[in-house]
């Protein structure tokens, strides 16, 4: 009983069940909402059928012989300047950006393990009075 009508609104019947799930990437799901019974079977059954993927194991591959290398210029330069010696965590915060107060300097570096440094502008107004009065001759307590 194939009719169609012509301008027929209503779309045509069918005595079918239509009511199949979509494969496949078809249907996204949607992990906001709590999930159907339907799409739980849809997962558990496409993660049984999926083989795992394989991890690779952290030694197969050499560290980053580049990083370490600019890690260790840097921790080594930063040791020439100020006599105090940088753990590998304080590097690596240096090399992204970070930086790290050491008195009145601000050393920072780069990815390139360039150590760069700058000293405090702004003095605090005791250290400025005390320097005024060093100048002029004037005692001073530490």
């Amino acid at each position: 009983m194939g009719f169609k009508f012509k301008d027929a609104t209503a779309p045509s019947r069918s005595s079918v069940n239509n009511c199949t799930e979509p494969t496949g990437s078809e249907a996204a799901i949607d992990f906001t909402k709590p999930l159907t019974r339907a799409e739980r079977r849809r997962i558990i059954k496409r993660l049984k059928e999926k083989p795992a993927q394989e991890q690779p194991e952290p030694d197969r591959y050499p560290p980053e012989v580049s990083h370490c290398t600019e890690r260790e210029a840097l921790k080594k330069s930063f040791f020439e300047i100020s006599r105090l010696t940088l753990s590998d965590g304080e590097a690596v915060r240096m090399m992204k950006g970070h930086t790290i107060k050491v008195g009145e300097l601000t050393y920072w570096s780069g990815t390139s393990g360039y150590l760069f440094y700058r000293r405090n502008k702004n003095p605090t107004p005791l250290k400025r009075f005390n320097a005024l009065a060093k100048k002029s001759g004037i005692p001073v307590p530490d």
